[in-house]
């Protein structure tokens, strides 16, 4: 996660002068407005006079969905696998209405089911109840539903192909959202973590709570940790491609207990890496919180 001065570096002033402590990312998982994250992107780390180390709960949760900002409260946490979900307001996020509101319009009950033109406003199936909503009305309701990504309902297997979605180094690199791809490399986590799994697409500070996705476009763990060669030991301090995911069983588990609901969705045709950015594109954001 990287500290910022403020968060007007990320937001373009959206926010004014909400000071920025901590950035990671997370995922829309459900079209009202609920996020996966990692429960990291929720602590602030501060350093007492004396050197020692002071970690609190954010008080102000920020989120950023494509162009749009929004505030974001906690609704559920597992402390034990790092993973936390929070709920945005999905009419923050609600995009730019391209259309004409059109009105409903009643016919007489004598009229016969059918198609009828009203000039300008288009052509529209009658039923014989005589209520008619225009398609653009129609149009407009779907371009309020926030996009969403579904839970994977097959596990993993070594050597699997995956793609990780997030917004590392959002401070030193850039403020879009990247896509790294990778395999599966293990099956279990760190000290034989059976509730992860190991990758070895790119990551870096920001990533933690990122969507781990298969070829499918489903997401199959939510990112946790990088491998940080400077705090594990001087033993493997050369090793590189380190990566460690809660798998989405165990996130889905989470949820279950947490009475969340959440759709999955079975493997369907595979996907580029061009469609699986663009399937994510709409559905992850940038997490940021405050003290």
């Amino acid at each position: 996660m990287n500290t910022l001065a403020a968060s007007a570096l990320i937001l373009g002033g959206h926010i004014g002068s909400l000071q920025a402590s901590t950035i990671g990312t997370g995922f829309v998982f459900h079209p009202d407005g609920y996020i996966m994250t990692s429960n990291n992107n929720l602590i602030v780390e501060r350093k007492s006079a004396n050197g020692t180390k002071n970690r609190t709960t954010c008080k102000n949760i920020g989120v950023k969905l494509g162009e749009k900002v929004g505030m974001a409260e906690v609704v559920a946490r597992d402390n034990v696998n790092r993973l936390a979900v929070i709920k945005v307001n999905p009419k923050d996020f609600r995009r730019t209405n391209r259309y004409r509101s059109v009105p409903i319009v009643h016919l007489p009950r004598r009229s016969r089911a059918g198609w009828v033109n009203f000039n300008d406003i288009g052509t529209y199936r009658v039923s014989s109840n005589s209520n008619i909503v225009g398609k653009q009305k129609e149009r407009e309701r779907d371009e309020g539903a926030l996009h969403y990504l579904s839970f994977s309902n097959r596990s993993s297997n070594p050597g699997d192909n995956i793609v990780l979605l997030g917004y590392p180094l959002i401070s030193t690199v850039s403020s879009t959202l990247k896509i790294h791809s990778g395999i599966v490399s293990s099956t279990v986590g760190w000290h034989n973590n059976s509730s992860q799994i190991q990758i070895d697409a790119a990551t870096n500070s920001g990533s933690a709570g990122g969507p781990v996705m298969d070829i499918f476009g489903n997401v199959v763990a939510i990112h946790l940790a990088t491998f940080d060669k400077h705090r594990i030991g001087e033993r493997i301090r050369t090793a590189r491609g380190f990566g460690f995911s809660v798998k989405s069983s165990i996130a889905t588990q989470f949820l279950d207990v947490s009475n969340i609901d959440y759709p999955r969705r079975r493997p369907q045709s595979s996907m580029s890496m061009a469609e699986l950015y663009e399937r994510a594109r709409k559905s992850v954001a940038l997490i940021y919180c405050s003290d």
